[in-house]
């Protein structure tokens, strides 16, 4: 009995402690900036009055130096940049801001992901 509680225990405390991000690059496919990340760039972060071309708030994200530069992508750990901490809401200014919804996990793990792979301008 006392095998199964522990079991349990270190199975919960396990599961607690894992980031829902976490991705391992060896086995996952490539991702392409151009094809993947920058579609959903342009789409929860380049709207009217936030990062796109008409008014921008601060700064553009349109391009891929524009997304290095400003989510501070290059040369660091992918979660401790700009662009990583205010997608997951670790950042005060979470984006993409309210009324706009938030990125979903799928498309954190694929901009996770892609900067783990060395953030190519593919």
């Amino acid at each position: 009995m006392r095998e199964i509680l522990f079991f349990f225990l270190v199975s919960a405390v396990m599961l607690v402690s894992s980031c829902k991000h976490e991705v391992d690059v060896a086995v996952e496919p490539a991702i392409s900036f151009g094809t993947q990340v920058k579609p959903i760039i342009s789409a929860n972060c380049t709207q009217s009055g936030c990062h796109g071309p008409v008014n921008p708030q601060r700064f553009q994200l349109l391009t891929y130096d524009d997304v290095i530069q400003h989510g501070g992508v290059a040369n660091t750990d992918p979660v401790d940049t700009k662009l990583y901490q205010v997608i997951v809401g670790k950042k005060e200014d979470v984006m993409p801001p309210s009324p706009y919804s938030p990125l979903d996990d799928s498309q954190i793990k694929v901009i996770l992901l892609w900067m783990r792979q060395g953030a190519k301008n593919n």
